[in-house]
Parts: structure tokens; C-alpha cells; sequence
């Protein structure tokens, strides 16, 4: 479960304040809102790329720097601009899961294989 408490961060000119919210496991969840909301620091503070000034991010209870294999319990993308533009998601995604040691379904098969065979 991803469980977002009281999170907080400011900039200049910027300041997240009170964040709360919980994710339970198979729930799908989309940040909508304007530029400026808040939505990619929330996710920043998530995954550990930013402390927050106040409370926590946490994955099934744990930060993410302290996640075994964190890919294999969520997975993000925050910023597309370095990515191909010519790969499609399924190969970006092919890519992340042979990278990191997951069992992939390539090519939209619905057997799922080993890494090396992707």
C-alpha cells in the first residue's frame, strides 16, 4: 500500500502542505491538476528523490530507499523527455523489466517469460 501522511515540501514561490492519501494494492490512481499542484513533488518525495520537510511517503511501510528490488513493487515515470521517441511503450517496458531481473510479457504475448528470452 502506498500511504502518503501529512506530506509537505516548499520552494520558492511553491508549497505543498498537508498531503494525505493511501493506495491500496490493484488500485489505480491518476494526479490530475494544474501545472504547479503539486503532483510530481508528491511522486519526487515518494521515491526518495527529495526529502519532504514534513511527514511521510511510504510503500507497504517502508521508503522506497529502503524497498528490496523496488521496481518489483512500483514502478514510475516521471519524465518522458529522454526516452526514444520511436520505442514503443511496450518495448520502454520490455526494457525496465529485463533491466531489472522481472519476468516480462513480451510483445503483448500473454505467456509471461523469463528475461532472458525477452
Amino acid at each position: 500500500m502506498i500511504r502518503i501522511d501529512s506530506l509537505g515540501k516548499s520552494y520558492p514561490g511553491f508549497e505543498l502542505k498537508g498531503v494525505t492519501f493511501e493506495v491500496r494494492p490493484g488500485e489505480v490512481v491518476g494526479f490530475l491538476g494544474p501545472n504547479g499542484a503539486g503532483k510530481s513533488t508528491t511522486l519526487r518525495l515518494l521515491l526518495g528523490l527529495e526529502r519532504p520537510a514534513t511527514g511521510s511517503a511510504t510503500v507497504d511501510g517502508l521508503y522506497y530507499r529502503q524497498l528490496d528490488r523496488p521496481l518489483t513493487r512500483i514502478g514510475s515515470l516521471l519524465d518522458t523527455g529522454w526516452i526514444n521517441p520511436r520505442q514503443s511503450c511496450v518495448d520502454y517496458l520490455t526494457w525496465v523489466a529485463v533491466a531489472n531481473g522481472i519476468s516480462c510479457r513480451c510483445r503483448l504475448n500473454t505467456d509471461p517469460v523469463a528475461p532472458s528470452e525477452c
